[in-house]
């Protein structure tokens, strides 16, 4: 009939388990691939397993905003201090770019 849905139900929703549990059956595995890609890939793919050895064995880096604002929200600055917030921010921004792609992967060899 016309108006009428094929599968009122929609799709069966399947039951996947404790997904981070079955994951991590096969932590060592991924570990030794990251390590091999590390040791054996292609310079970008050493890079991003470099990246996710690092994450996985010190976690992921801080990133830390200073929200020191004279105790006022955003919406109480004047412009000026606005102003001098966001180039704070842009500063810090700056401070963070990551280091050449070779010069991570050299101390990796």
């Amino acid at each position: 009939m016309k108006g009428q849905v094929a599968n009122p139900g929609g799709r069966p929703k399947r039951h996947i388990g404790d997904l981070s549990r079955e994951a991590r059956h096969y932590a060592r595995l991924a570990l030794d691939t990251l390590v091999k890609i590390c040791r054996t890939g292609m310079e970008r793919n050493k890079l991003t397993a470099a990246r996710e050895l690092l994450d996985r064995g010190y976690g992921r880096p801080v990133q830390s905003i200073d929200m020191l604002a004279a105790g006022k929200k955003l919406s109480e600055l004047s412009p000026a201090e606005l102003a001098a917030f966001e180039a704070r921010l842009m500063t810090a921004a700056a401070d963070d770019v990551e280091p050449a792609q070779g010069d991570l992967l050299r101390t990796l060899q």
